[in-house]
């Protein structure tokens, strides 16, 4: 029996997906900055993406208003639109201000794209390994 081709994978298509949405809010992060916030009492976090990277901003503090929230909008000022932003950057200014943490769409894009990329050879060996060790002995 042979095996299936690698178009005929379910783990081939989920990799072409997730590849999809990672370009698509690569583009969609160079024009507006978008995210969500989650603050209780004390703390808030906040995961967004804007300029060609994605933000992670933890801040300690009082807040009156609790839960998650959604925020869109145009990037900050502060950014210069570039494609390639640098890998990663961290800032921690002050206890009072917070942590900003920020990692590049490509750099995302990457690390999703290697180990799939292995995953897809080695089932790809193993199948091909498979077929050698079944095929009938030659005459």
């Amino acid at each position: 029996m042979t095996p299936r081709s690698i178009i005929r994978w379910k783990s081939f298509w989920f990799g072409i997906l997730v590849l999809g949405f990672l370009g698509w809010a690569w583009v969609r992060s160079m024009k507006v900055r978008e995210g969500v916030a989650f603050v209780n009492a004390e703390s808030r976090l906040i995961l967004s993406h804007s300029v060609g990277h994605c933000e992670l901003f933890v801040a300690p503090g009082w807040y009156e208003k609790t839960g998650p929230e959604l925020f869109s909008g145009e990037p900050m000022p502060w950014n210069i639109v570039k494609w390639f932003q640098p890998w990663a950057a961290i800032e921690r200014p002050t206890v009072e201000e917070g942590s900003l943490v920020q990692v590049a769409h490509w750099l995302l894009i990457l690390l999703f794209l290697i180990p799939w990329s292995a995953f897809l050879a080695w089932r790809w060996r193993r199948q091909n390994l498979t077929k050698a060790h079944d095929a009938p002995p030659a005459p």
